[in-house]
């Protein structure tokens, strides 16, 4: 009976149907893929970083063409040709660094970037600022890998994917890549000098002495670098001094080390500091406009707008909401980080600090001698420093909203995809209007102007800035006169027509003399246009009344089709 039971019990379980195998639900389907999508990711940092650089360079290389030179591209190109080129555009020669360093005399700026432009000038035996661009655009290349090791040692892999990206694709970075200006090699500058800060007091875990004094010898070039490449770079070199000395008792020979150099540095850039020229900002007035609260948060909005998303924002959009996220998130993780000063990792004490101090700096400055300091373009010197504060303030904040795996790395994939497709819209931006921090575009005018001024005519300027930008140009410099005035050979040399170019000066009291000096002579206006807002008027002898009549519609404000490119 029991064998007989026992096999009835056996044919009884066969027999059972099975209970279908338990099925797997669509959220936690989701889930698993957003933590592998994201692991994916963070497993791939290192040839994801490649194919942002790569993008980054193709993207900013296509836009190396986009527009002419201003104003001040053209003092710094004329200072690395050695002083103004008097001669035809096509037999232009460079000169020496001696003669950059003699025509820089006269001008408020570091020499470091004057002298590579010279360089490349040399080299290349050609004045297109194609190559000069490029050169930029490589140090901005190089100074994000400098950023990409930094994130590297302070974040998690994501953080480190924001970081990358807040750097690369960052609209008012590509603004100053494309010109001919130093804010370049500026970051470049700042960001490896960071580094081997950094490095400094790490070196000793992982390496032996000589590669201590290997990169103690670049944290000192680098430093020297950067004050002979801007005058704000002390404003971002003494936090390292005040960091070294919190650090003194836990690593003597690189916090001694760290002061040294900063000391070295400082005296070596000394004798230039005192030959400092009387027409420098620490000497004349630039921004006349009298300080007040309202002007200073209206500056730091407009500066902080381009550095966050590239441009003035004029209506609600996704930067702006981007803008306005970003900025609370800094500002909240820069109070929180100020009020455990003491408590934090010693590179965000850094951070924390270079970012105080030049705010402090700017504020001071402000009000104090005059707005210059918050120009917009100097808020580029935060780049670095936000680029990883950023990302320190975000991580946590990530992991606080979504405690669990699944939740978080979606919200990390959200938070990457807000943060490259802000980035590609501030590029975009930068491809639809290219002037952004930018002044008159002097290739326009001269475009205007070549197919319409004969070999007899004379072109006056009354600004040395805008002979500069128009004679970089000009095929023929001897054909344009600094200076509105007669030249001792207009009493015998007669011009069929007379042209003249102002940008800031052209209602100026020497513009209305010379006017009025022409109609004693016959000349009468006959043209005025508007180019990029530049006015060029151009005066004739003795023309023709029908000219007369159009001249005079100009003048009423018909300027014509170029009026368009006026300058925002």
């Amino acid at each position: 009976m029991q064998s007989d039971s026992g096999l009835l019990s056996r044919v009884a379980v066969v027999l059972e149907p099975k209970s279908a195998a338990p099925r797997t639900s669509a959220a936690k389907k989701s889930a698993h893929a957003s933590s592998v999508a994201i692991n994916t990711l963070k497993s791939h940092r290192g040839p994801v970083f490649l194919a942002l650089l790569t993008i980054t360079f193709l993207a900013q290389f296509y836009a190396a063409d986009l527009k002419g030179i201003w104003n001040d591209e053209a003092v710094r190109l004329t200072i690395a040709n050695g002083g103004l080129a008097t001669a035809p555009f096509e037999t232009r020669q460079p000169g020496q660094f001696a003669d950059v360093l003699k025509a820089i005399e006269n001008f408020a700026t570091q020499p470091a970037y004057l002298l590579l432009v010279n360089g490349i000038l040399r080299i290349t035996h050609s004045y297109s600022v194609i190559p000069i661009v490029t050169a930029n655009l490589l140090m901005f290349l190089f100074s994000a890998v400098g950023i990409y090791l930094l994130a590297r040692s302070l974040l998690s892999p994501w953080g480190v994917l924001v970081s990358v990206l807040l750097y690369l694709w960052n609209g008012f970075a590509m603004v100053h890549v494309l010109q001919t200006r130093e804010y370049s090699l500026i970051l470049c500058l700042l960001v490896w000098n960071m580094a081997f800060f950094y490095w400094l007091f790490k070196v000793r875990r992982v390496g032996g002495r000589r590669i201590f004094w290997w990169i103690s010898l670049a944290h000192f070039l680098t430093t020297l670098a950067a004050v002979y490449a801007t005058n704000w770079a002390p404003f971002f070199l003494w936090p390292q001094a005040v960091i070294a000395l919190l650090l003194l008792r836990r690593n003597r020979s690189a916090a001694l080390t760290v002061c040294a150099n900063l000391g070295l540095a400082g005296l070596a850039w000394l004798p230039w500091f005192l030959k400092t020229p009387k027409t420098s900002a620490l000497f004349i007035i630039w921004d006349r406009r009298p300080p007040s609260l309202s002007l200073l948060l209206t500056q730091f909005h407009v500066g902080t707008e381009h550095l966050l998303v590239g441009s003035k924002q004029a209506c609600l959009s996704l930067l702006t909401l981007y803008y306005w996220m970003l900025l609370i998130v800094l500002v909240g993780g820069v109070i929180y980080f100020a009020f455990g000063f003491l408590r934090q990792r010693f590179e965000i004490q850094h951070l924390v600090l270079t970012t105080l101090s030049f705010l402090a700096f700017q504020i001071a400055y402000f009000f104090l001698r005059e707005p210059l300091s918050t120009a917009a373009r100097y808020f580029i010197l935060y780049l670095p420093y936000i680029a990883l504060l950023i990302p320190l303030v975000l991580s946590p904040l990530v992991s606080w909203v979504a405690p669990s795996v699944a939740r978080r790395a979606w919200l990390q994939i959200g938070v990457l995809l807000l943060f490259a497709a802000a980035g590609l819209a501030q590029v975009r931006n930068n491809y639809r209007d290219p002037y952004v921090d930018h002044g008159p575009d002097f290739r326009v005018v001269y475009h205007y102007l070549i197919s319409r001024v004969a070999p007899r005519d004379k072109i006056m300027v009354g600004l040395r800035t805008n002979l500069m930008a128009l004679n970089y140009y000009w095929p023929s410099p001897h054909q344009i006169q600094l200076g509105y005035g007669a030249a001792p050979q207009d009493h015998t040399t007669t011009h069929p027509r007379i042209w003249t170019v102002s940008y800031y000066d052209e209602e100026s009291p020497s513009y209305r003399r010379y006017a009025d000096y022409l109609q004693t002579l016959g000349y009468k206006l006959a043209v005025r246009r508007v180019i990029s807002s530049v006015t060029i008027r151009c005066f004739q002898a003795n023309p023709r009344a029908s000219e007369i009549q159009q001249d005079e519609q100009d003048e009423n404000g018909d300027a014509g089709p170029e009026s368009d490119l006026q300058h925002r």
